[in-house]
């Protein structure tokens, strides 16, 4: 199946109105975050304002102020588990989700690797983008510069889903090719800047014929969404 014949189920749309969901959540969220902390300072004044003995009406406002605060971080706590668009790790996307990055990959991302002397490196070029606002698109840096739109996944991506694609067209690519190399090594950056200081901004995914702990995470990651694609159909070859 191709991507665009996924972006057309179903299963795939009623992720994206999952993760609409979770965008709006956020928001809701930090409102009630905002809330709850504006109430518990209140109440922690009228405490330490004055003695032990307290007129009534201050009472029941101490009380009503606790009582909000503890209310508002139970619902974000609430929100924030059980209205959550990833899986309990807090980072990989459902599957159903993950399958359509891993359509996306194999079919777009999957050809223009190369191995220089058994290393491949790249860079993944992220725009900054304030805290709430959707992620549109990135810069996949191989031997060209080239932009990833992520328009066609709906709202609420970000920057995992670009690493996401970018990893799954790699990994597609070394399954395709079969071929073999000594290193594999990338860097994030920041509307041009690396993020990273040390080691020359690279993080290493395989050295010295061996995977690293990242790599590893990386490849199981890409293996169960490929499984997952498999079981369901969506992957034939």
């Amino acid at each position: 199946m191709t991507f665009e014949e996924y972006s057309k189920t179903e299963i795939f749309r009623r992720e994206q109105r999952r993760l609409a969901r979770s965008k709006r959540t956020g928001y809701i969220g930090l409102a009630l975050c905002l809330v709850g902390t504006a109430c518990l300072v209140a109440a922690g004044f009228l405490i330490a304002d004055e003695g032990v003995t307290y007129p009534p009406w201050r009472l029941a406002l101490l009380i009503v102020c606790t009582v909000l605060g503890l209310a508002a971080f139970g619902a974000e706590v609430f929100l924030s588990v059980f209205a959550s668009d990833r899986k309990d790790d807090g980072v990989s996307r459902r599957p159903a989700f993950s399958a359509a990055l891993l359509l996306y990959a194999r079919e777009y991302l999957s050809d223009g690797w190369q191995a220089q002397n058994g290393s491949v490196s790249f860079d993944m070029d992220f725009p900054k983008v304030e805290k709430g606002k959707a992620l549109s698109s990135f810069f996949l840096v191989r031997e060209a510069r080239e932009e990833i739109s992520l328009a066609q996944f709906g709202e609420g991506v970000d920057l995992m889903d670009g690493y996401a694609l970018a990893l799954f067209g790699l990994f597609s690519w070394l399954e395709k090719t079969g071929i073999s190399v000594t290193e594999i090594s990338y860097r994030v950056m920041e509307n041009g800047l690396a993020t990273r200081r040390r080691n020359n901004g690279k993080f290493v995914l395989y050295a010295g014929g061996k995977w690293t702990l990242s790599g590893r995470s990386f490849r199981a990651s890409y293996r169960r969404i490929v499984k997952y694609a498999r079981r369901k159909g969506l992957l034939t070859e």
